[in-house]
């Protein structure tokens, strides 16, 4: 299993542990631009209803090291401009 496959259940197991009714969890897949300076890159969308909803799962993610995965790196981005 891929790391980012991890983080992705990790985070779909956190909202249902919180009771997040109108959150979810998209991909993993692979970004627009899949590969850069020689790395594949994936991502996870996250979605809450709300930035409160959301920053409790974060903070329940990093806690409990959800967001831990075999992987060269993890950026947690809360307000993406774009997705690329």
């Amino acid at each position: 299993r891929h790391g980012v496959e991890l983080i992705a259940e990790n985070a779909r197991a956190a909202i249902e542990e919180l009771r997040l009714v109108e959150a979810d969890v998209l991909g993993p897949a692979a970004c627009v631009m899949a590969r850069l300076r020689s790395r594949y890159r994936y991502e996870v969308v996250i979605r809450c209803a709300t930035a409160t909803d959301l920053q409790s799962l974060l903070d329940h993610l990093r806690r409990g090291g959800g967001l831990r995965a075999k992987v060269a790196s993890v950026i947690v981005d809360v307000d993406p401009v774009s997705l690329t």
